[in-house]
Order: C-alpha cells, then sequence, then structure tokens
C-alpha cells in the first residue's frame, strides 16, 4: 500500500500527460522505477522506513518536474 499509492499516481498522471502531451515525463518514469526497486526492500523494511522513502521518491519527482518542466520522453 504504501508503495502502491505513489505507483498508481505516477502511472496515472504519465498517462494523463501522454494522452494530452504525446509524451511520457522522465521524471516519472524515474520515480516509478525508483518505487519498483524499492517493492523488494519493503518486505523487510519498517513501513516508517519504506513510507519515508517513499515519500522522498515523490519529492524527487516533483524536484525533476519543477526543474525541467519539458522532460518529456517522445513517443
Amino acid at each position: 500500500m504504501l508503495i502502491g499509492g505513489p505507483l498508481l499516481y505516477l502511472a496515472g498522471n504519465a498517462a494523463y500527460k501522454h494522452i494530452v502531451y504525446g509524451r511520457l515525463p522522465l521524471s516519472h518514469l524515474v520515480g516509478a522505477l525508483l518505487l519498483l526497486v524499492l517493492a523488494p526492500l519493503a518486505l523487510r523494511a519498517d513501513r516508517l522506513m519504506v513510507g519515508r522513502l517513499a515519500t522522498l521518491i515523490m519529492i524527487v519527482v516533483a524536484t525533476l518536474q519543477t526543474l525541467n518542466p519539458r522532460g518529456l520522453v517522445p513517443r
């Protein structure tokens, strides 16, 4: 749940931007990849730590999106 929510958000937002702009945001792809890497670690780690790491990943995504708003991957 701690990883699934942010992952679902990134996937939905990336799909929306793909439909509207015709491109996928690179920041969302990076964030989704980082969340998928975190998933196996979440089985052994403390839930509070997993929540913090998921939040940190979302902050990284937001920062990348802010610094490079046109950081889109073409179709």
